[in-house]
């Protein structure tokens, strides 16, 4: 079979995100239709709520918790075949579905095997974009939930039209063929490469001299590889938001279930009242892939779990405004702002457990993640019917029991997260004290102040050190220690600057950015009207001292330069200068993008040309300076990191 060669999101990566949005669609877009068919099937089998809410339990319990199995099989078959086989299984649920003649036969086909067959095609087309996407992953994860929306815009329209023509059982019957359209969709998935090892043939294992494992010793190492129960061990991110989404779901899935019989039993036409799903998977369509660009954003990359715990807090105080009245208008206004908080909840749910867990144990991880979560979702409907027929089928209550879920976990989500990040900084920050310390007495590194005394290592120094805490793709703090501070060196004495420009940067007055950018531009202005060699020096030690301080350090890291600049400080004193001149237009800019009011040309140009600052470009203009006469390679460095920005 073809294999793709890399990670790159090339043109066929888009039609595997395609794929993965019909497929969506398909599987995660049928259960909420199951509601249309609730008071039909109560009537078929002379059935309480709490029975006839066993089948849409069943089914989605399935759809979540095959995902052991499922990752059991891509990682032997891959995405491609599992896809398949769930498009299989699905159509084979729905066509004998339409053959029953009780509630059990239909639990067994329509819930157990279909809602199976949907979770191997469900969860494939997720983990396969994990795959084929990395720097857009969150888009095309957003991207791919709309198709959860046109299923839950199209699945209740179908459902409804063909209800009145073919009944329950053609309409399931129908539905069978449907679903074979995800076996067209898992043959588009190409097989994922995850490493360009060269493939050999290998002849057959010699035999191994220790007895071979028992069935439940190897039984027990499968169900640790495709469960990862290390990492709920181990990663309390990874627990918090388990046990969170757990307590969610016991509320989430009820509107869906219930929405169409408590609408049609306040007076509400049945086609009106199917068209209320409909109206939140159209609105779904638009406000998903806004969701995920928000989400995707470089400034929320740490913050994607707060905004699922704000959507889910959106989502239950939404369930209130519904459980007050019936009437249509309310109900579509409800279903307005319940497609809000739904969509954020779709677009952020796997792309915060892809923040949490690392990629290559996402497919276990999101199988573990499936099965407890299909807990609550086997537990909630019955749970809701149970509470109808003791209440004489009050569906007040529903919503009320459902905004309880959501608003108590959306709580304890944001308040776990908040205490883990807190600890953990703490926990980072004495553990990079205690490395300065211990490489400070090691190594005997000294540093001389205003007065020519020496003395060890100061503290301040701790947050120049500290990317130890900086994300993956940052440099490590070893290299940077090592940049600043080499063995065997004493760090030369750097006098602070007695200007006001510096006060007014570590202590701005109105606004800290405007207040630093203007020191940055006096110590530029200043280097270029002086022509002693001591005062360029002196600049120089005030650059270094304006990267010292630990507001400025962290300014200038969320800049992404900072590790030009600390290896700048080894360099001449030219290139370092030449870093300071391209640092100015770069903060500008990039405060353009934040501040679009700033963005027309013009603006920009008054900005560059009052500091006395012009672009240099690779091309020779008339009049312009000869690049030639100064350094341009740390420039471009520059340049390149404006660009991504």
């Amino acid at each position: 079979m073809p294999r793709v060669p890399e990670r790159a999101e090339g043109c066929w990566a888009w039609v595997v995100l395609l794929a993965s949005l019909v497929t969506q669609g398909l599987t995660l877009g049928f259960p909420t239709c199951t509601g249309i068919f609730f008071t039909e099937l109560q009537h078929e089998f002379q059935a309480s709520n709490s029975e006839t809410s066993w089948f849409p339990s069943i089914l989605t319990a399935m759809l979540h918790a095959g995902g052991p199995l499922c990752s059991i099989l891509v990682g032997r078959f891959g995405c491609r075949v599992t896809v398949m086989l769930g498009g299989a299984l699905a159509s084979l649920g729905m066509v004998a579905s339409s053959f029953c003649r009780t509630l059990s036969q239909l639990y067994l086909t329509a819930g157990f095997i279909t809602g199976l067959g949907m979770c191997f095609s469900f969860q494939s087309s997720i983990t396969v974009l994990g795959f084929y996407f990395s720097r857009h992953r969150a888009l095309a994860n957003a991207l791919a939930s709309v198709g959860v929306s046109l299923g839950i815009t199209l699945w209740p329209l179908l459902s409804r039209y063909l209800l009145e023509d073919l009944g329950w059982r053609g309409t399931f019957l129908v539905f069978g063929g449907v679903f074979l359209h995800c076996c067209v969709c898992g043959a588009i998935l190409r097989p994922v490469a995850t490493s360009m090892a060269p493939e050999t043939i290998e002849g057959p294992p010699p035999p191994s001299k220790t007895p071979a494992p028992g069935c439940l010793a190897a039984c027990g190492r499968a169900i640790r590889r495709h469960l990862a129960f290390d990492i709920l061990r181990h990663n309390a991110g990874y627990r918090v938001f388990t046990l969170g989404v757990m307590w969610m779901i016991l509320g989430f899935p009820l509107p869906h279930v219930f929405l169409v019989p408590y609408a049609m039993r306040n007076g509400v036409d049945e086609h009106k009242a199917a068209l209320l799903i409909s109206i939140i998977g159209f609105s779904n369509i638009f406000l998903r892939p806004m969701a995920g660009l928000v989400a995707g954003r470089r400034d929320f990359a740490g913050h994607r779990k707060y905004l699922f715990s704000l959507a889910a807090l959106l989502n239950g105080l939404t369930n209130l405004v519904c459980a007050v009245s019936a009437d249509f208008r309310v109900l579509v206004g409800y279903c307005l702002v319940y497609s809000v908080s739904m969509s954020g909840i779709g677009a952020l749910l796997f792309q915060v457990l892809m923040d949490i867990v690392p990629m290559d144990r996402f497919s276990s991880a999101l199988g573990l993640f499936t099965i407890l979560e299909s807990i609550s979702i086997l537990i909630s409907p019955p749970l809701a019917g149970l509470l109808l027929d003791t209440t004489n089928n009050n569906f007040s209550y529903v919503f009320y029991m459902s905004s309880f879920f959501l608003i108590s976990a959306a709580l304890f989500m944001g308040g776990s997260f908040c205490a883990l990040q807190k600890k953990e900084r703490q926990s980072k920050q004495a553990e990079a004290e205690g490395a300065i310390t211990e490489a400070a007495s090691e190594q005997g590194l000294t540093v001389e102040d205003s007065r020519g005394s020496r003395k060890q290592l100061y503290t301040e120094i701790m947050y120049v050190t500290s990317p130890h805490a900086d994300p993956p793709h940052s440099r490590s703090g070893s290299k940077l220690l090592q940049n600043l501070f080499p063995p065997s060196h004493t760090l030369p004495a750097l006098p602070r600057a007695p200007s006001t420009a510096l006060t007014m940067a570590q202590k701005p007055k109105v606004d800290p950015h405007v207040g630093r950018l203007g020191y940055l531009q006096a110590l530029v202005t200043e280097f270029q009207e002086t022509e002693s060699q001591d005062a360029k020096e002196q600049v120089l030690a005030n650059l270094a001292n304006f990267a010292y301080d630990p507001g400025n350090y962290e300014y200038l890291r969320q800049l992404q330069v900072l590790d030009l600049f600390l290896d700048s400080l080894s360099e001449e004193n030219e290139t370092l200068v030449e870093f300071a001149i391209g640092l100015i237009p770069m903060c500008v800019d990039i405060l353009a993008v934040f501040v679009p009011v700033l963005w027309p040309l013009l603006g920009l140009r008054s900005i560059h040309t009052a500091v006395g600052l012009h672009t240099p470009t690779t091309e020779s203009t008339p009049g312009s300076q000869d690049p030639g006469k100064r350094p341009m390679q740390l420039w471009e460095q520059v340049q390149v990191l404006e660009l991504q920005v």
